[in-house]
């Protein structure tokens, strides 16, 4: 029953640039902890299921710095 979608919460999030979803979801797969995302119509998604109440703020943080500084590599 894969068809069936499963109830839970996603972040989504989209730039002004189909390459901006891209861009961060290769940063944010490299960095340290590693953050799975997928991407879907250009836009990126983060499966919230998948973490434990523990990561969500660290997980924020890394979004938060990697959209601040934009296009610049780490």
């Amino acid at each position: 029953f894969a068809e069936q979608p499963v109830k839970g919460y996603e972040l989504r999030l989209e730039g002004p640039r189909p390459a901006d979803a891209e861009r961060l979801h290769a940063r944010l797969r490299r960095g340290e902890p590693a953050v799975l995302t997928r991407i879907q119509a250009g836009v990126l998604r983060v499966d919230l299921r998948s973490l434990r109440e523990e990561d969500l703020a660290v997980v924020a943080e890394r979004i938060v710095s990697l959209i601040r500084q934009g296009g610049r590599t780490p």
